[in-house]
């Protein structure tokens, strides 16, 4: 059995009443439009991405499933961008997602609020793999070593350099302001399965190959991104230069 979300299926229920879109399907047909193809059950597709019609309902839904949910926890304009781009197209699309940024309530409250030392963020400098481990303001070092242990070098082995942009006399390397309804592990889901500009993809995808699966992420388990000794070079000058 195999599933996927219903969001895929309402695309290609309203590809069919967009005008431009069934206009660039009859050339397709035709044997132009190149780079566009439809798939096995009648969606269209752009390079690969769903091509989305000219719907503000349907738009919306996929900025909000993208922005607002536990998977995505407030992106900002560019993270969101990249991370839509990936699997979605439609005129404009920069535009209308920064727009739609910038009138996230949630978004702006955060921005004026002032953030509250909470979570303890623990960053791989190469992959930008992070770690979410609650903490309080008041732990002595040794409970900050004892929780450095249990949360890092417990997955990660015993790191060669830290380095720390905050207080020098302890590990901390942000502050991030976390509400108590929200999952920090939905946080560090969202942190790492979000695109980074420093190594140009998501920190998932360096480490596994891919992206892991959410609502707008709907790719096969056996879909993966190759990563080249080109690659994995420019990203090691890249932390030598940080």
């Amino acid at each position: 059995m195999s599933v996927e979300p219903a969001l895929f299926q309402e695309l290609r229920e309203k590809q069919k009443y967009d005008p431009k879109l069934e206009k660039i399907r009859e050339a397709k047909a035709q044997g132009r439009a190149e780079n566009f193809e439809v798939d096995s059950e009648g969606g269209l597709k752009f390079m690969s991405r769903w091509c989305v019609p000219n719907d503000l309902e349907l738009k919306k839904k996929i900025l909000e499933e993208a922005h607002c949910t536990p998977y995505s926890v407030h992106p900002g304009g560019d993270k969101l961008y990249k991370d839509l781009k990936a699997n979605f197209w439609w005129p404009c699309m920069k535009r209308e997602v920064a727009e739609f940024v910038a009138r996230c309530l949630v978004c702006q409250k955060i921005k004026i609020e002032h953030q509250r030392p909470g979570v303890w963020v623990i960053v791989d400098r190469l992959t930008k793999v992070a770690r979410f481990i609650p903490m309080k303001n008041t732990w002595s070092m040794e409970e900050l070593v004892e929780a450095y242990a249990n949360e890092i070098i417990r997955l990660h082995g015993v790191p060669k350099d830290i380095v720390s942009d905050r207080d020098p006399s302890s590990f901390l390397i942000s502050g991030l302001l976390c509400k108590k309804h929200l999952s920090l592990n939905l946080v560090e889901f969202s942190y790492n399965n979000s695109y980074h500009a420093s190594i140009q993809m998501a920190p998932y995808e360096a480490l596994y190959g891919r992206k892991c699966r959410s609502p707008t992420c709907w790719s096969d388990i056996s879909d993966s991104l190759v990563l080249g000794p080109v690659l994995i070079q420019d990203t090691v000058e890249q932390v030598k230069v940080i």
